[in-house]
C-alpha cells in the first residue's frame, strides 16, 4: 500500500493541534482552508498560492466548528459556545477585519 501513496505537494506546520478544518473551493481563483486549533487561533490558507493568507483573531477557547460563507466571510464556533463571523477582505478605509462576535 506504501508505494501507492503520493507524497504531499506542501506541508504547513501548525504550532498547535488542529480541532477543525474547513475548505472553500468554489471559485477557481480562491481556493482555501481553515484550521481551527486547540488554543483557539484560526489559519486560513490560499491553496492557490499555497501559502498562509490569514492568522485570524482567537477565540478564548477551542475552535470545534468552521464554515466558510459566501466566499468571503468565515463563521467559527469555539467549545465556550461563542460564534464569530470574520469577514476575510479588509475594510480599506481602515486596513482592519470585521469581526461579529455572538
Amino acid at each position: 500500500m506504501k508505494e501507492h501513496m503520493q507524497k504531499p505537494s506542501r506541508v504547513f506546520r501548525m504550532p498547535y493541534t488542529i480541532s477543525s478544518v474547513a475548505f472553500q473551493g468554489k471559485s477557481d481563483n480562491f481556493q482555501a482552508l481553515a484550521l481551527g486549533l486547540v488554543d483557539g487561533a484560526i489559519v486560513v490558507i490560499d491553496l492557490v498560492l499555497g501559502l498562509e493568507k490569514f492568522f485570524l483573531e482567537k477565540h478564548p477557547a477551542e475552535v470545534t466548528t468552521l464554515a466558510f460563507f459566501e466566499d468571503r466571510s468565515l463563521i467559527s464556533g469555539s467549545v465556550d459556545g461563542r460564534v464569530n463571523l470574520t469577514e476575510l477582505e479588509k475594510d480599506p478605509e481602515s486596513d482592519t477585519r470585521k469581526i461579529l462576535k455572538c
